[in-house]
């Protein structure tokens, strides 16, 4: 939701030029790393891909229907 927020209001964000949803996969990738350093696992032990899907479809679902609802407002 933070990426549709910061993709419909903020004109830095819109001005870097990379897609929202590459944001998305950047903030799955940093996510996973974060969790493998603190649990001490690699990043592909503790998430199968089936997760993985499941969790960028969320992010996906979230982030356009921010976008949809502040550009409407």
């Amino acid at each position: 939701m933070l990426v549709g927020w910061g993709s419909a209001r903020s004109p830095f964000f819109a001005g870097l030029g990379i897609p929202s949803f590459a944001w998305l996969v950047l903030g799955m990738l940093a996510f996973e790393l974060v969790a493998g350093l603190v649990l001490k696992a690699h990043p592909s032990a503790i998430l199968s891909m089936g997760w993985r899907i499941a969790g960028l479809l969320i992010s996906f679902v979230g982030c356009y229907s921010a976008m949809a609802m502040l550009q409407a407002a």
